[in-house]
């Protein structure tokens, strides 16, 4: 595994040093979603196939050198001319997404202005932000609960101390203070 690995990243190298950056940022964008497919769907033999005369995969895959290498070093085979992964072991292509991602990436950060630089550090604070704020939160919310519950356990129910006053107010009635109003008046 750790050969395959390192001949993975060796071709990576080669492929991202001796082609433009556009082809390569195209051609790992199409690898990635040829491997992903694979990976997500190992059954099915028709993503386990890679047709270099699909006219797609020709312009955009194929046109750049060393991707032939590329997919002999990850375990495709030529079968009738065509690329054919048949090994049961996925774990080298699940590897191989992570490289290409990471080569297309690094790729994708050089072309970068000094400004879509700052900004995409911006947002990469701002998110981290988000994450601390999000991870303080449900702290917080845990010790409410914690708290809830202590306070539950510890205090029993009682009744409130306006039911016993009558919620608070002193009730009187005529009656009570001697008036009738019943009586007429005299006259």
């Amino acid at each position: 595994m750790e050969g395959v690995e390192s001949r993975v990243m060796s071709t990576l190298k080669k492929i991202t040093l001796n082609n433009p950056d556009d082809a390569v940022i195209e051609a790992y964008d199409l690898l990635f979603k040829l491997l992903s497919n694979i990976i997500t769907n190992p059954a099915e033999n028709k993503f386990r196939t890679i047709k270099p005369t699909n006219q797609t995969l020709r312009t955009k895959l194929f046109n750049v050198k060393y991707v032939e290498e590329l997919l002999q070093a990850l375990g495709f085979t030529m079968v009738d001319g065509n690329y054919v992964y048949t090994s049961q072991n996925l774990s080298p292509l699940g590897i191989a997404v992570t490289d290409v991602m990471a080569a297309q990436t690094s790729i994708k950060e050089n072309r970068m202005s000094p400004e879509e630089k700052a900004k995409k550090a911006a947002f990469e604070e701002y998110k981290r932000k988000q994450e601390r704020d999000h991870a303080e939160a449900e702290k917080l919310l845990k010790q409410f609960e914690a708290d809830r519950k202590e306070t539950k356990d510890r205090l029993p129910a009682t009744d409130s101390i306006a039911n016993a006053t009558h919620y608070g107010a002193r009730n009187a009635t005529f009656k009570d203070i001697g008036v009738d109003l019943c009586a007429q008046k005299g006259g």
